[in-house]
């Protein structure tokens, strides 16, 4: 079984169901179908395009993205997308990787290179204007990589994570399970497609037979209504970030729409404490989930926030298709505490191939096929992950290590700030010691002394950082994440 055998299935069971939409354009399965095995057609009739091609796939919030990385998959080839803004020099530095024979972008444009370039606008006069197509079988999930998905490198250099069918079937069954989704879901995406997490949502749609509609992030709140309105929607995945954006653009308005949303899904990043209160408070009947995972890795662990009250650093149980353990630092199984944390492994179904043309981080992280992953943490009694920190972002202070991810969940819960950031700098003397960027609620009383206090109270001593710096914002990348490697800005 594939993604595109299901995709293939649905179109001839229920044909008419909405597959896909945007706000320009909807597709029901069997369009959608037939989209793609023409597509599929183009590619490999006019661009000589076969199994095993890497074909680069810039992101846009198109009906036809969705249908080229359906067709890609279709002829054995690998999909590899890309920020719709990637720089030349990543571009680049994929082609030499992947030895890419084309790339489809939303519009013409000029390169460096000299590889073929289809614009999605022709591509889909072209599908509109061809004739029908001869079926064909689909290939099989042993192909060795289906995606190649770009990290979003906010913590070192950007990595091309390679993806089997095997491992998006496994992802898609997490995601399945453990957010209890129907074939009656209709899902509104606003991710970029580029993203691992969109992504997941588009094919996960296309296996389970169910709708999914996107649009280009919260750039309009307007958007976001009017897609509410138009179509049946009643599941939202919606990034931390997005969520921010919204309460803060709309008010309480997503209330009018308590009735009918199932779930919410919110992943990329941890969801902070003070937006999980006010969705439960707008969605009160709805569920809500926290996803835990990687690219290199899909959604290994998820939370329903909204059904089980548990500490912020808590990420969830681990969904159907993982299996998590803790080791230490020489590798070893541990049995996790709260006071003996070690670092999460997934053996796993959607564990990742390796990095492309990286043979030597794969083996740092991929051991007989189970993923190391970057974060710290432990079981509590009943099951549930907790996840303290990454483990690149452990600051050692005189042979005492501190998770910033821990302090600043400390920090944050404290009445007055709405977010913070945890970072080492060196002191008058020379020694390390930690800083915190602060930034205050605006509609409550902030008292830096109490602040400090209140540190006192619940973080052993070397944790406590020893200067607090009020700021209007904290740096974050596109999707959410605390930019850390930005810190350094507010110091120039």
């Amino acid at each position: 079984m594939t993604i595109e055998s299901c995709l293939k299935k649905h179109a001839l069971e229920t044909p008419d169901k909405l597959a896909v939409a945007t706000l320009d354009d909807s597709l029901s399965f069997s369009e959608l179908w037939n989209c793609v095995r023409k597509t599929a057609c183009i590619l490999r009739e006019d661009y000589g395009m076969k199994s095993g091609d890497y074909v680069l796939l810039r992101s846009s919030q198109t009906t036809e993205h969705i249908i080229s990385y359906f067709a890609i998959h279709t002829l054995g080839c690998v999909a590899v997308p890309l920020e719709k803004d990637v720089p030349n020099t990543v571009l680049n530095e994929m082609i030499q990787k992947t030895k890419s024979n084309l790339i489809l972008s939303l519009q013409k444009e000029e390169t460096d290179t000299n590889l073929p370039m289809l614009d999605l606008k022709t591509l889909r006069e072209r599908i509109d204007s061809h004739g029908n197509v001869p079926e064909w079988n689909d290939f099989s999930e042993e192909t060795v990589v289906a995606d190649v998905m770009l990290t979003t490198g906010t913590t070192g250099k950007s990595k091309g994570v390679m993806l089997s069918q095997k491992n998006l079937l496994a992802t898609s069954e997490n995601l399945i399970h453990g957010f209890q989704m129907k074939d009656t879901d209709c899902m509104l995406v606003v991710g970029p497609l580029n993203h691992a997490n969109a992504i997941r949502k588009i094919y996960t749609a296309a296996i389970l037979g169910s709708s999914v509609v996107v649009i280009n992030g919260m750039l309009s709140i307007k958007n976001f209504f009017v897609a509410l309105e138009r179509f049946p929607i009643n599941c939202l995945c919606l990034p931390p970030s997005a969520v921010q954006v919204l309460l803060a653009m709309s008010g309480e308005k997503l209330h009018e729409y308590s009735n009918r949303i199932l779930y919410v899904e919110n992943s990329t990043a941890p969801m902070p404490g003070h937006l999980r209160e006010k969705l439960k408070q707008l969605l009160p009947t709805s569920r809500l989930y926290n996803g835990y995972g990687a690219s290199e890795a899909g959604s290994i662990v998820i939370y329903d926030y909204a059904a089980v009250e548990k500490p912020e650093n808590c990420a969830g149980k681990p969904s159907y298709k993982a299996s998590l353990y803790f080791v230490d630092e020489k590798g070893n199984t541990i049995r996790s505490s709260k006071e003996n944390p070690g670092q999460l492994v997934c053996k796993s179904d959607v564990n990742m191939q390796g990095y492309l043309g990286d043979p030597g981080l794969t083996a740092e992280i991929l051991k007989n096929g189970q993923v190391y992953m970057s974060d710290i943490g432990y079981f509590d009694e009943e099951g549930y992950v907790y996840l303290i920190g990454r483990k690149d972002n452990v600051i050692n202070i005189g042979g005492l290590k501190v998770a910033p991810e821990e302090v600043e969940n400390v920090i944050e819960s404290y009445d007055g700030v709405k977010e913070c950031l945890l970072f080492q700098e060196h002191s008058a003397n020379e020694l390390p010691a930690l800083h915190c960027l602060v930034v205050t609620d605006k509609d409550k009383q902030f008292n830096e002394m109490s602040l400090k206090q209140f540190m006192k109270d619940n973080l052993e001593h070397y944790k406590i950082p020893q200067e607090i710096q009020i700021v209007e914002e904290i740096p974050h990348t596109y999707n959410g994440k605390k930019d850390r490697k930005e810190v350094g800005n507010y110091f120039e």
